[in-house]
């Protein structure tokens, strides 16, 4: 058995409480356990310690058997020391009653052990076990900083993850931009040798047939619809230099849905706020962000009870447009794709509409929201500065 010195040295400091009836036997137990380095009271029953037991302020609690309300004390203990999770407390009991827990019981966090007859060997007892709650303390500390580090852990590679993503997007579009932008500068000369081919025969041959000179309009019309949009093209790939203004946005909503020929079944219903009736933008291009962004919904409706509704608020000096639909919407997985430029539910087409849209958005430095559920349609959230 080790002596009184060496479980001094080697005790981490606790606080006891003697809780016992007969006081008889407390003066030697509370010379021995000051000497080892404890802080004890005493208390002839837990009334008059209830609150401090309720604080956990204990460490160890030795009791006899016959002290009053000690099954209710032992329950209530379970009841405060199970909530907390991370605190233990040590009962040392003297069993005498069958409804005492047996020895060496664990229950919600406390331990009930045997009281032995020596107070020698109850300091030891309570020397080890104040060891083992200290031990149990320094596992929770351990776990707790493990538990901060895994999820420290966890949004690194999430951040890295998003990270890596926009790497992948941006050097994808940086692919299709090189690629497509040679395409397009290589289209443009053949074009310009059918507009010029068809200028000349629009005004200086001799054309008589009424419907070959209106076929002739449309041609020259839909040569300069496809090179506007290989300019649209040319310029997302590149640089795009904005040239920001005061702009309607009732007449620049008017002018994407009159550009797209929308049929006449499919109802669109746009509502300006009277103070979102401006933004600061350049009309051009983001003209061309919000003609995509409707033709994307007037393409989601049915043709017989569409529904496209577009709406512009300003709170907060932020200007936000809003373009939903009541079409066959998206799902999550879709949702998370729309913006990839290889990505596009449509026969035809490569799908640059909202990467496009999501690029203009950006370089107005603002943003773009999609919500969108299978069956349910989807909305569209532009916000920018309001200036």
């Amino acid at each position: 058995m080790k002596d009184k010195q060496e479980l001094k040295t080697e005790k981490k400091a606790g606080r006891i409480l003697f809780c016992q009836e007969e006081p008889s036997v407390y003066g030697d137990f509370k010379r021995a356990a000051e000497e080892s380095g404890y802080r004890i009271d005493f208390s002839p029953g837990f009334g008059g310690c209830a609150e401090d037991i309720e604080k956990k302020t204990y460490d160890v609690i030795i009791a006899d058997a016959e002290v009053t309300d000690l099954k209710e004390v032992c329950a209530r203990l379970e009841k405060f020391y199970g909530e907390e999770g991370k605190k233990y407390i040590f009962l040392i009991l003297a069993l005498k009653r069958k409804n005492i827990p047996p020895e060496l019981i664990h229950r919600n966090n406390v331990f009930y052990i045997k009281k032995p007859a020596e107070t020698d060997d109850l300091i030891q007892y309570v020397g080890q076990n104040m060891n083992l709650l200290h031990a149990f303390r320094e596992k929770d500390r351990y776990c707790d900083k493990l538990v901060e580090a895994n999820n420290k852990l966890t949004e690194t590679l999430i951040e890295l993850r998003k990270m890596r993503n926009k790497l992948l997007y941006s050097e994808k579009l940086a692919l299709i931009g090189n690629m497509a932008s040679g395409v397009a500068h290589d289209l443009r000369t053949p074009l310009s040798s059918i507009e010029n081919v068809t200028y000349y025969i629009k005004n200086y041959a001799d054309v008589r047939d009424p419907e070959a000179a209106e076929y002739l309009d449309v041609l020259s019309r839909e040569i300069r619809t496809i090179d506007k949009k290989l300019s649209n093209l040319i310029n997302f790939t590149g640089k795009i230099k904005l040239i920001k203004g005061k702009i309607n946005i009732r007449q620049l909503v008017d002018d994407a849905v009159d550009s797209l020929d929308v049929p006449q079944t499919i109802a669109v219903h746009v509502d300006i706020e009277p103070e979102a009736e401006y933004i600061y933008a350049d009309r051009e291009k983001f003209g061309l962000a919000l003609r995509n962004i409707i033709k994307n919904a007037v393409s989601a409706v049915d043709r017989k009870n569409g529904v496209v509704a577009v709406s512009c608020s300003l709170e907060n000096e932020v200007s936000t447009l809003k373009v939903s639909d009541n079409g066959c919407g998206m799902g999550s997985e879709a949702v998370n794709t729309v913006y990839d430029p290889t990505y596009t539910t449509r026969a035809k087409g490569i799908g640059l509409g909202l990467p496009m849209a999501k690029e203009i958005l950006r370089r107005h430095n603002g943003m773009i929201n999609i919500k969108s559920a299978p069956g349910k349609g989807t909305e569209v959230e532009m916000r920018l500065p309001a200036e």
